[in-house]
Order: C-alpha cells, then sequence, then structure tokens
C-alpha cells in the first residue's frame, strides 16, 4: 500500500509541473457555484474570493459508495471501502468483495494472486455483468481456477462482527454463511458533487449523484461543463483526459469530433487483464446486427504455447455485409497494451475482410492496421534500436527492457496526438530513454549481462585469441563507461553504437552542435586513456 501511495504522489506531481508548464494558475481551496458566471473560493483559512468566468468545468472526480440502508459497520475497521483499503494494517488471510463489478474484480483477483482465499458477491447473475458474456464467462471460470469463490445473484443480509476482532460472519439472501477476516465493499462510485452550488444554477445530479451530459459535455446550463468520474461510465482516467480536452476545445470555439461512449478503449486491471472496445454481442443482438463472431483462445497459438502466456480469449465481431470490425474484447496478460492498435483498425472503418490471419493472430500477438503511420509502425521500426542503447547504458537486460518500455509509453503520452514526423519521433524517443536511464541510474545500482551477440570490440593484441578473451576485453571496455558523465556517455553510444551525425546528437542531449562535438572528442579520449591505464592499448 506503500507504493501505492507513492506512486500517486508522484503522478500528482507531474501533474502540477504540467500545470506550471502550461501556465495554468492553480487555486488551492474549495470552489462553489455562485451562479452561471461566478465560483467562490474558500482557502484553508477560511477567507472567500469570487472569480467570474465564461465557462465553468466541474471535474471533482467520485468517491467509493456507501449503501446508507443496509447497516454496513464500516467503522470496525475491519470492513473497507476501496479507498480505505489503502489504510489496511494488516494482510489478511481471507477476504469477502462485495460487488464484482471493475473494482471489485481487480481487487478480487490481486489479492487471490497473493495467497488470500477470496470469495467474491454479486446481486447480478455474472461478475462483470456490462462486458461481453463470454469474456464474462471465461474470467469467471480463470478467477474459480485460482480460487476465488465466486458468489452471484447473492446479497449480504447480515454482517455479524465475531469476537476477538477475528473478521464477520457474513449471512447472504440464498442462506450461505462465509467468515472472513476482511470485507471489501465495491459498490460503485457516487460522484463529488456535495457542496458545489448546483442548486443555484438548476443542475440536478441523478441517484447517483452524477452529472448529466449532452455529446458536448455541456450541462443543462451551456457555458457550465462536467466531465470525468463526476458524469459516470466509464469513469477511466484515459477517458477523463479525452474528455477534458475536449470541453477545453469546445469552450473557445475550436472543432472537435465528438466520440461514442462505446468508442473508448476500456482496460480492466485484473489478473489477467481484460480490454475491450466497441460493442458486446449483446447489444449488436439487441439492435438486430447482421454480424460475425471470430474467436481465439491463446492456448491454441503457437506463439502462445511458446512463450507459456495460454491464458486468454481473443474476440472481434464484426459486419458480415461489409466485413468491417464492430467491437474486439481480449482476456490475457498485457490486454490493456494489446488493445492499442484496434482504435486505428476501428475508427478507419475500413470494408476489409479483417480475418484472423490478417490481424496477427496466427503467429504473433501484434494486430495493425496498415494504412495508419503510428505509435505501432514506430514501435516497430524502433524498438530494438532504443533497446539497444539503454542496454549498452545500464548494462542490464531486464532494466533495458522496461526503461524501452517506459520510453514509448511516456512518449504516447505526452507526444502521441503531436504529430512529429518519424524521424523526430526517434528524437524524441531517444532523449526520453536517456533521462528515464539516467534517473534510474542515480536510484538503483545494475549487474552486467553481457550477451553474445554484442558488437565486438577488437584488438591488436596477439594473447587475446579466444572467444572469451574478446568477451573479457568487451566487458572492461564497457565498463569504462561508467567514468565518464553522463552527457559524455550519451554522446559516445549515440556516436559509435546508434551512428548518429553530430546534429542528431545535439538535439537528443538537448545542446549545441559544437558542444556535441566536444562531449564525443572528450569521452573518445577519456576511454583511451582509461584503456591505455590497464594495459588494453599500447602507449
Amino acid at each position: 500500500m506503500f507504493r501505492a501511495s507513492t506512486v500517486i504522489e508522484k503522478e500528482e506531481d507531474v501533474t502540477r509541473e504540467q500545470m506550471i508548464q502550461n501556465r495554468v494558475t492553480t487555486l488551492t481551496g474549495w470552489g462553489q457555484i455562485v451562479d452561471a458566471n461566478h465560483v467562490e473560493v474558500t482557502d484553508s483559512a477560511g477567507r472567500k474570493k469570487v472569480y467570474e468566468t465564461e465557462n465553468i468545468l466541474i471535474a471533482t472526480g467520485s468517491s467509493p459508495r456507501r449503501p446508507t440502508n443496509e447497516n454496513i459497520p464500516f467503522e470496525d475497521g475491519l470492513i473497507y471501502d476501496s479507498d480505505g483499503l489503502f489504510a489496511m494494517k494488516k494482510m489478511p488471510t481471507s477476504l469477502a468483495v462485495v460487488g464484482a463489478g471493475i473494482i471489485g474484480s481487480e481487487y478480487a483477483t490481486i489479492f487471490a494472486h497473493i495467497g488470500v482465499q477470496v470469495h467474491l458477491f454479486d446481486s447480478q447473475s455474472r461478475i462483470l455483468g456490462f462486458l461481453d458474456e463470454d469474456i464474462s464467462n471465461e474470467m469467471t471460470r480463470i478467477m474459480q481456477q485460482s480460487g476465488i469463490s465466486i458468489h452471484v445473484d447473492s446479497s449480504i443480509t447480515k454482517y455479524h462482527k465475531l469476537p476477538n476482532e477475528d473478521g464477520f460472519e457474513l449471512s447472504t439472501n440464498k442462506g450461505e454463511v462465509v467468515r472472513v477476516n476482511q470485507v471489501l465493499i465495491s459498490r460503485g462510485r457516487l460522484g463529488n458533487v456535495d457542496n458545489l452550488g448546483l442548486e443555484s444554477v438548476g443542475i440536478v445530479p441523478n441517484d447517483r449523484k452524477q452529472i448529466l451530459v449532452n455529446e458536448n459535455y455541456q450541462t443543462n446550463v451551456p457555458n457550465i461543463y462536467a466531465c470525468g468520474d463526476v458524469i459516470g461510465f466509464p469513469s477511466l482516467a484515459s477517458v477523463s483526459m479525452y474528455q477534458g480536452a475536449y470541453v477545453a476545445k469546445h469552450m473557445f470555439g475550436h472543432s472537435s469530433v465528438p466520440v461514442d461512449a462505446e468508442e473508448f478503449p476500456i482496460g480492466i486491471y485484473t489478473l489477467p487483464e481484460i480490454a475491450t472496445i466497441g460493442p458486446t454481442e449483446e447489444a449488436l443482438k439487441a439492435r438486430g446486427v447482421n454480424y460475425g463472431v471470430g474467436m481465439a483462445r491463446f492456448d491454441t497459438i503457437t506463439r502462445a504455447q511458446i512463450s507459456g502466456d495460454q491464458v486468454g480469449l481473443l474476440k472481434i465481431l464484426f459486419d458480415k455485409q461489409t466485413r468491417r470490425v464492430l467491437g474486439v474484447h481480449i482476456i490475457s496478460d498485457k490486454a490493456t497494451e494489446r488493445i492499442c492498435p484496434i482504435p486505428f483498425v476501428y475508427f478507419y472503418r475500413e470494408e476489409r475482410d479483417f480475418t484472423c490471419q490478417r490481424l496477427g493472430f496466427t503467429n504473433t500477438y501484434k494486430i495493425v492496421s496498415d494504412k495508419a503511420v503510428s505509435m505501432s509502425q514506430i514501435y516497430e521500426r524502433s524498438h530494438k534500436r532504443i533497446y539497444d542503447f539503454l542496454y549498452k547504458y545500464t548494462q542490464n537486460a531486464d532494466t533495458a527492457m522496461d526503461l524501452m518500455q517506459d520510453s514509448f509509453l511516456s512518449f504516447h503520452k505526452h507526444y502521441g496526438e503531436a504529430g512529429l514526423s518519424e524521424e523526430k519521433s526517434v528524437m524524441v524517443l531517444y532523449t526520453i530513454a536517456r533521462n528515464l536511464s539516467i534517473n534510474y541510474a542515480k536510484k538503483f545500482s545494475t549487474t552486467r549481462e553481457i550477451a553474445s551477440d554484442e558488437i565486438e570490440f577488437h584488438s591488436h593484441n596477439p594473447r587475446l585469441e579466444t572467444k572469451a578473451e574478446y568477451q573479457d576485453l568487451e566487458d572492461r571496455l564497457y565498463s569504462f563507461l561508467g567514468e565518464l558523465s553522463e552527457e559524455e556517455r550519451s554522446a559516445l553510444l549515440l556516436k559509435n553504437v546508434e551512428g548518429f551525425q553530430l546534429v542528431q546528437i545535439a538535439e537528443v542531449l538537448g545542446v549545441s552542435v559544437s558542444t556535441a562535438s566536444r562531449l564525443v572528442i572528450r569521452a573518445t579520449e577519456k576511454v583511451l586513456a582509461i584503456a591505455k591505464r590497464e594495459n588494453l592499448v599500447p602507449d
């Protein structure tokens, strides 16, 4: 739980930094709408100030729902909501999760994988009921195989606290009695709308305290917008970011195309993950669409059998007449990453026969739209170069792989819609990769892992006759990089390993071309001096 708090704090720091960089004035306090053009802010000292504005955006998020009519004794310290879970002081041996939505299912699988006996309850007929039924049923099977006891069509009628703080005895409407150490209540979330002054402008939230909006995220008051968790499903950070960007454009008269809720990819971080985009089969059936279904289990795919990644299911829904993709649903390890290329197929609406072979699921997991010069193509053409650069820099294969993935994720997050050329994108990727490796080096020490297929440094020393001796020489030469400054090391690797021109090195390092030239020369001289000191080259 400490790590979770650390990650949250880091993300908050990043957000604050982005606000500063984009010259956004931040006011700390409690905001309340006075009327359609005025907001009152009360600071921590109780001082109030009213600000005049043309537009208002409500993005206050949501909080866990605590049903008030079910006598759930949250105050006992053994029953948590999803926010209170972070204050857990003792790991339970058994846990009841009440509510099999996204959050409940995520926590159920996490605790089960660390050895906790989990009971998952839901009043509906199946878990994750909004998902495609095949996906829901497959996830049920996977959960049960991991040891989770699933109780559907079940409501908790009584919470009886056991003596000596030993947990609770739960009774259900079906006559079941289950004993557990702790309980997680995951019964949805409520919008944070209390004391916002919505009544002053005639905005009335629904029974989940969610604000109703139109396709442009406007409330019934046209200049007051709302987005994110406070407007309800799907309540995902990625979707909220899109909504916020859309609102900003709409407020100030810039054109932007509304996106249907079904066109947002949804990621669920269960173990394994679930990712989906587009309607479910049940929705298509209800609409009378003439659709077809393609399904593949990962345990029937050669690549999955080789890698050992055999738990997974892919389901593709398509229009039988036009052959265009209507929906894609995945369960697998890293499903939330594998869904990323799907929107390129989904949004282009190509009237083509997207068979499983065309999508790449015969021997590989890749799904690529051949018309989009996209992150997929940049990744395919550049990931090995970025990995090799990081490997030389960190001298650790696992670290290089992690930093390479982080580099592309960071690029996608901050530059994915910037419209950069491929050459410029690669330069930015190298800059990100270098910065990540520097930050990593400040925190962790790495172990040296030299692969047998790396570039060999040849020597004129006649004693170096065996491959082992060449390997030892290579190890020693790479170890010299640790005696260079960060900029010298980067410049030398970019010049001699990546084959970059000085102008490219300058762009990655953020220096002038003349400075880049001096760094390369200085680094080369230092390495030669060290080699002479170690008697690897003649004086």
